[in-house]
């Protein structure tokens, strides 16, 4: 990891048996940060198959601060072939989101990271929905994501009964007219500009599989709009917040 100065790392990578360096998450807490206590910062999400693949941290932050979850959702894969683990992955990962929550002892979490998904077709695939089952696209997929909403409220592999969002994607804050306007995507794909279609400008599109989750009783205490990186117009991925 590049150093930052003025800021500790905290990594975690993919490992035996999955393959090494293949996946992995990273997080800077800023040296000196005590919140009537120091921050812990742990790896993993309690199942052992992802915990393999390094996809997750998560920053316990005391004196009644919101916990900050990051973490690499896995791909489901060209033909949906790791479709299975990725369900499994989101079952155990809302569990952990939930858990951590809990012992928040209602100062909330926030949740971030590239989770892989575009939830909804109509705002997040750039020129309409995708035809057939793709990776990041399926109704499985998008359902793991709808259960991370509520932060464990029931989504989980142990959950039951009447599920209550509890959490808020800050790209919904943004009024979808702005949304569209600056081209906020974390993945943008190569599009052929059309005769006409507006030069630059045009290009702008792609899918949003970057997100934050943000527990509403967090949002409420205030601060901030979410906004999109305009620097790395042409990459590949970008992300927002």
């Amino acid at each position: 990891m590049p150093p930052l100065a003025g800021y500790t790392p905290h990594w975690a990578s993919s490992g035996p048996p999955a393959a090494r360096g293949y996946a992995g998450v990273a997080m800077y807490v800023r040296d000196g940060l005590r919140v009537d206590g120091d921050v812990r910062v742990s790896a993993g999400i309690g199942w052992p198959p992802g915990d393999a693949e390094g996809r997750s941290l998560t920053a316990h932050l005391p004196g009644g601060r919101p916990a900050v979850v990051t973490a690499y959702v896995p791909n489901a894969g060209v033909g949906l072939k790791r479709l299975a683990f990725r369900r499994a992955w989101d079952a155990a990962f809302c569990d952990h989101v939930a858990a951590v929550r809990t012992a928040a002892g209602g100062a909330g979490v926030v949740v971030v990271g590239d989770l892989n998904v575009a939830p909804d077709v109509r705002l997040d695939v750039w020129g309409g929905p995708a035809k057939g089952r793709v990776a990041g696209l399926t109704e499985e997929e998008r359902a793991g994501f709808a259960a991370l909403l509520t932060l464990g409220g029931g989504g989980g592999r142990g959950g039951g009964g009447r599920r209550r969002q509890r959490g808020a994607a800050t790209h919904r804050r943004v009024p979808r007219a702005a949304a569209d306007r600056d081209g906020v995507y974390a993945l943008e794909l190569p599009r052929r500009v059309p005769p006409g279609g507006g030069g630059e400008g045009a290009q702008r599109g792609g899918w949003r599989l970057d997100y934050g989750l943000i527990d509403a009783g967090v949002w409420g205490r205030g601060g901030g709009t979410p906004t999109g990186c305009t620097r790395c117009r042409g990459r590949t991925t970008c992300r927002s917040l």
